[in-house]
């Protein structure tokens, strides 16, 4: 292994549902009268 090869690839399907699901808890969070909890 040397520098600039390829360890891991990343795969965006997952990323983009890893960042839907952490910006539908903001969005709840944010509610006005959000009742959610830790």
């Amino acid at each position: 292994m040397k520098a600039g090869d390829i360890v891991m690839r990343l795969d965006a399907t997952q990323t983009r549902a890893n960042l839907a699901i952490v910006t539908k808890r903001l969005d709840e969070l944010a509610a006005p009268g959000s009742t959610a909890q830790s």
